[in-house]
């Protein structure tokens, strides 16, 4: 019973959390340097893969699909590269205010 509410769960959690990433990539990609597209296509690309991880499992009932989950590593280098890029931005401003 518990791994079929995990995987019932999961079946609708995981496309939310993998188009809202992908959306959200394309969204900061948009409003940033150019280079950032690079990693947003990552997220992407990943959050889309990940997304249809979920529902695959619940519809086949084939473990084989939890590879899938692997397109959440596009994610996390994107959110890597934005978190790093973001703390240079403000760190930047600051030194800026401060001068």
């Amino acid at each position: 019973p518990l791994f079929d509410t995990h995987v019932t769960v999961q079946a609708f959690a995981t496309p939310i959390i993998g188009v809202s990433i992908a959306i959200l990539a394309v969204l900061d990609a948009r409003r940033s340097p150019r280079w950032t597209w690079i990693p947003a296509v990552l997220a992407v690309v990943g959050g889309l893969i990940a997304a249809v991880s979920g529902p695959a499992i619940a519809i086949t009932r084939d473990l084989s699909a939890t590879s899938l989950f692997a397109g959440f590593v596009g994610v996390s280098l994107w959110l890597i590269v934005t978190a790093v890029r973001r703390l240079v931005a403000v760190r930047r401003t600051t030194d800026v205010a401060l001068t």
